[in-house]
């Protein structure tokens, strides 16, 4: 019995990497570190920042086993110096797990960390990047 586990895990291998694959398609796509065991990927697209200027992103969630997301927080923070953004960014869902994000404002040079929260349902999680803005 094991080794016909073994077999079918061996042949459902390629299916399961192509649709991980399939999620992103974009070289610029930049993989998102989860904070939360078990979450799905995230992706992060990034317009050139402009210090102190409206920017964006674009925010790729590949497939989550428990439904839709119900709810995507997103915001960046300064480590360094212990602070956020002024200005709360707008989001827009444009379907396929996709989402725009605009009005990311980037208000000094140095070390910000994308932040993103999704839930869907009762399932929570947690996601960073470090981005250095020039």
């Amino acid at each position: 019995m094991t080794a016909n586990r073994l077999v079918l895990a061996f042949c459902l291998l390629p299916f399961l990497t192509v649709a991980a694959l399939a999620c992103v398609s974009d070289p610029m796509a930049q993989r998102m570190t989860a904070e939360t065991e078990g979450a799905p990927a995230v992706y992060a697209i990034l317009d050139s920042p402009v210090i102190s200027q409206p920017t964006g992103l674009e925010l790729i969630i590949c497939p989550w086993a428990t439904g839709d997301v119900s709810n995507l927080a997103v915001d960046a923070w300064m480590p360094s110096h212990q602070h956020g953004m002024n200005y709360e960014p707008d989001i827009k869902a444009i379907g396929n797990g996709r989402y725009a994000v605009t009005n990311m404002v980037y208000h000094m040079p140095g070390l910000w960390q994308l932040t993103v929260a999704i839930q869907t349902g009762t399932a929570h999680a947690t996601y960073v990047l470090d981005m250095p803005i020039r």
